[in-house]
C-alpha cells in the first residue's frame, strides 16, 4: 500500500505510471516496477483510458422486403476465369428479390467492375422494366 500511496500522493497524483518510476529511479529509490504500479492501479479500478472515446451508433443492417413481383431488385457482380491464365469474365446479373427470378445477366470481358453496372446491362433491362410502370429498389447484394 506504501507504492499505491506514493502514487496518490500530490507530488505524482497527474504522472502515468513510467514517469513516477523514472522520477523515482533518479531520485535512487526503488519501491517496484511500472507494471508492478499498474497491477495496483488496476486492483483499485483506476487505471482506463483517459481520451474521450467516440462511441459509435449500432449498426442497424438494411434490410429490403418485396411484397410483389418487380418491387426490388438486386444485382452482383461474378468474376468468372477466361481462357488464359489472368484473364476473366465479370457476369452482371440482376435478380427479382421477390421471385428470385433472373432479370438479365451479362458477361463482360475484362473490364474493371468499378462501375455499379456497366451502361449496356441497364440499357438491356430498361425497356423491360419500363413497361411496368411501377417504382422498384435497385439494391447492391452483399
Amino acid at each position: 500500500m506504501a507504492v499505491l500511496e506514493l502514487m496518490h500522493s500530490d507530488r505524482f497524483v497527474d504522472s502515468a505510471p513510467a514517469e513516477i518510476h523514472a522520477t523515482l529511479l533518479d531520485e535512487k529509490v526503488y519501491h517496484c516496477s511500472v507494471r508492478t504500479m499498474y497491477r495496483l492501479l488496476a486492483s483499485c479500478q483506476e487505471t482506463k483510458e483517459r481520451r474521450n472515446q467516440r462511441v459509435h451508433p449500432a449498426y442497424e443492417k438494411p434490410e429490403l422486403l418485396a411484397t410483389k413481383p418487380n418491387e426490388c431488385w438486386s444485382w452482383d457482380i461474378t468474376r468468372l476465369r477466361g481462357p488464359t491464365k489472368w484473364s476473366y469474365y465479370y457476369l452482371y446479373v440482376i435478380m427479382d428479390i421477390f421471385s428470385r427470378y433472373v432479370v438479365t445477366a451479362q458477361p463482360s470481358p475484362g473490364a474493371d467492375p468499378s462501375p455499379p453496372v456497366p451502361a449496356s446491362v441497364t440499357q438491356e433491362v430498361r425497356p423491360w422494366r419500363d413497361a411496368r410502370s411501377e417504382a422498384r429498389t435497385t439494391h447492391r447484394a452483399a
